[in-house]
């Protein structure tokens, strides 16, 4: 999961533009974890990426969420930015999410 915040941290520093900000926000809602990472930037058309296995980008944050059975979802459209959603379950999600009691 940082790995793919990481890597869409990185398309908006490459691609959104200078002035474009970005939000990332983890929640977990009926067992499920939920990451969002929202740009306002230039955005595109998600139909136009050419699939480069190997490489970062899109293909490797879909790559990664595949290897943590996630699923991803990316919404974008030029000129409106680009939101990037994973839903993965929690396995034993009592768990997961808990502080580390001292």
């Amino acid at each position: 999961i940082f790995r793919i915040v990481q890597e869409c941290l990185q398309n908006i520093h490459k691609h959104a533009g200078q002035n474009s900000e970005a939000r990332v926000t983890v929640e977990s809602s009926g067992g499920l974890l939920v990451l969002t990472v929202r740009d306002n930037g230039k955005g595109f058309d998600p139909k136009s990426v050419v699939p480069r296995p190997g490489h970062g980008g899109l293909t490797g944050i879909k790559e990664r969420a595949d290897l943590i059975g996630a699923e991803l979802t990316i919404a974008s459209r030029p000129g409106q930015g680009t939101t990037v959603t994973l839903r993965m379950p929690l396995r034993g999600h009592t768990g997961l999410l808990r502080s580390n009691p001292a």
